[in-house]
């Protein structure tokens, strides 16, 4: 296994950058009201990886649907978690004779289920209010 040396990721093929938590209307059954609390991670991708293998690890994953396989168009890349989805994610790299993975595998986890933000309201004014202020 090839690990990267690049500089700007401290030797890693994949970097978390950023994550964040935004409560989104999904109108998933399992959501409450609509809404569920989606959790973001921005990650720094090796400028050697050609496509990111993403697996679903979650408990309720359906096993033959599992895994993707996503070409990178830049080195950074943004996934979207539901509450109480986990990811394994690797950078891969083409060569003649298949993929292989990119130094080691990340993992990522979704919001814990159950787990909701205030929603924010619209007061009579017509200005929104945040009810944790």
């Amino acid at each position: 296994m090839r690990t990267s040396t690049g500089p700007g990721l401290g030797g890693k093929s994949l970097a978390l950058f950023g994550e964040s938590e935004t409560e989104l209307l999904t109108g998933r059954p399992q959501a409450d009201d609509g809404y569920e609390l989606l959790r973001f991670h921005e990650l720094l991708v090796d400028k050697d990886a050609s496509h990111l293998d993403i697996e679903n690890t979650s408990p309720e994953a359906d096993p033959g649907r599992s895994r993707i396989h996503k070409p990178l168009t830049s080195q950074v890349a943004l996934l979207a978690l539901f509450p109480g989805e986990r990811f394994t994610i690797r950078a891969m790299v083409r060569k003649e004779t298949g993929s292989y993975p990119l130094g080691e595998p990340y993992e990522l986890t979704g919001s814990d289920p159950g787990h909701a933000a205030d929603s924010p309201t619209w007061d009579e004014d017509s200005s929104m209010t945040n009810p944790e202020s």
